[in-house]
Formats: C-alpha cells, structure tokens, sequence
C-alpha cells in the first residue's frame, strides 16, 4: 500500500477522511488506519475507492494499492 499516493488522490478529489470513511462505511479510526497501511483494503473497498475516485488505469492501482508488485515490475526491466 502506497499511502501517499492515496493521500494525494484524495486531496485531489477534494476528499477528507471522514468523508472518505462513510464512503467506504466504516468508522473513521478504521479508514485511518487503512490509508496509513497498517491494515489492508478489501478487494470490494479497493475497486470502490477506484470507481469513486476515477482511478482506472490499472498501473496506477497497481502503484497505489500493491506497490511490491509494481516495484518488481520495475526492477525486472
């Protein structure tokens, strides 16, 4: 998980965190703690926070989301 890349895109939607708590229906301490990586996102709320956030390009939600992965990805070339 990439929080900063998160918090930027949230910033840039305009979106605080409460907001982004009823969103995803959770409490705001728990949507905290998801966008400081200390606790994963579910698929279900990952696709969600894409839709509501238009992230669409799977690089990018790779980026945010996995980051291991994407940083693989780019060592591998």
């Amino acid at each position: 998980m990439n929080s900063l890349k998160l918090k930027c895109k949230l910033v840039e939607a305009g979106v605080g965190q409460r907001e982004f708590a009823n969103t995803l229906g959770c409490a705001l301490n728990t949507a905290n703690v998801k966008i400081n990586g200390k606790q994963p996102f579910n698929t279900n709320e990952i696709e969600e926070i894409c839709m509501w956030l238009n992230i669409h390009d799977p690089v990018e939600i790779v980026d945010i989301f996995l980051p291991k992965l994407s940083q693989k990805r780019n060592n591998v070339a």
